[in-house]
């Protein structure tokens, strides 16, 4: 038993909280919401999460968690981690692509969720800045769940305006 302390957050809250960014997303939550405010139902109706690749940087334990969940809805898992994973952990999940911080970009532009699980470095501060923000499909949505500082969130608020990423939690 392990007390959590208040602004602590678990590897399964963590991707529990990414997973429900995924779904809202992908549903259109807010946009749904305000039809069914204006009493106009079954609009919006989003789409399937079933074959779309979810882009997972940082692959540690709550990368992992989130991945289980996905996993669920019939997501394909791609994930990057400075670390090689261990081949239980990669006979569980069944990621189509696993790579070093080199693969980054290629997994950004192939996701249609990107989804960050990462601790704050000199190293990572703005790993998704306007140049990786452009590599994303235009559809393709942005998670957020470690640090704020990951992502250099002036260029992401331009490429939310622009309408060049499809949305971000």
């Amino acid at each position: 038993v392990s007390a959590h302390c208040p602004g602590q957050f678990s590897s399964v809250a963590l991707a529990e909280t990414a997973m429900m960014y995924i779904l809202m997303l992908s549903h259109r939550f807010l946009e749904a919401a305000a039809y069914f405010q204006s009493e106009t139902l079954h609009k919006p109706t989003g789409y399937e999460l079933e074959s779309k690749v979810l882009g997972i940087i940082g692959f540690g334990s709550s990368g992992q968690e989130l991945a289980r969940r996905a996993r669920a809805f019939g997501m394909r898992i791609q994930a990057v981690d400075v670390r090689p994973i261990e081949s239980p952990i990669l006979n569980e999940l069944q990621p189509e692509f696993v790579g070093s911080p080199d693969d980054t970009d290629r997994v950004i532009s192939e996701s249609d969720f990107l989804s960050l699980h990462l601790h704050l470095t000199p190293e990572t501060r703005h790993i998704i800045d306007a140049r990786r923000l452009a590599q994303m499909k235009p559809s393709a949505c942005i998670i957020n769940v470690a640090r704020g500082a990951l992502v250099d969130e002036a260029a992401l608020h331009e490429a939310l305006l622009q309408g060049r990423i499809g949305g971000a939690g």
